[in-house]
């Protein structure tokens, strides 16, 4: 069993194709908004949004909708079910918010990992995907970012599970989702 593309055709290898520019772009930002990850790759730019206002972003930016994990070479940097993990050691777990900025062990991590690399960051090498959705981003010094999808298709909703876009450009978002792929106009 596999998803298809919405013309019919296997996603693997459209998502890897949809990945491809990614490849030489460092990473150099990341964090998330309520439980989706977002990652800033390639040059950093400067645009204005409505909502935001004016702000850096990347070249490209990577939303993740579904479980994820940052591997590096001495294992498990961080990962979305670290949203769920108090920052604090002695929070009480039936007060913990864990949507407040830093208050999750994710936000520490992702932070750490950021200030980390942030003189030097980590390039994406390579990029892999299957037929399910998944797709691997290999980057420098033996790092990789794992997107795992985990919902099956249902008839009557539609779950996304990533999307690359190229924020202000114009250019269609990269979108997959348990339909399967899509490119929708930026907003």
């Amino acid at each position: 069993l596999h998803l298809t593309r919405r013309d019919g055709g296997p996603l693997k290898e459209e998502i890897e194709r949809g990945l491809a520019p990614l490849i030489g772009r460092p990473l150099w930002d990341a964090g998330r908004a309520g439980a989706m990850l977002w990652l800033h790759l390639g040059d950093r730019r400067m645009r204005t949004d409505v909502q935001l206002g004016r702000r850096e972003t990347g070249e490209y930016a990577l939303h993740v909708s579904c479980p994820w994990r940052l591997v590096g070479p001495e294992g498990l940097v961080v990962a979305s079910g670290d949203l769920f993990t108090p920052a604090d050691p002695l929070a009480d777990l039936e007060d913990f918010e864990w949507d407040v900025p830093g208050a999750n062990w994710c936000d520490v991590r992702l932070q750490a990992f950021v200030a980390a690399t942030a003189e030097a960051p980590l390039a994406v090498t390579a990029v892999s995907a299957d037929e399910l959705g998944s797709l691997r981003l290999f980057l420098a010094d033996e790092f990789v970012l794992d997107v795992f999808p985990d919902s099956s298709p249902a008839p009557y909703v539609e779950s996304e599970f990533w999307r690359l876009l190229q924020p202000g450009s114009g250019a269609p978002h990269f979108v997959v989702g348990s339909e399967g792929i899509a490119r929708v106009p930026e907003a």
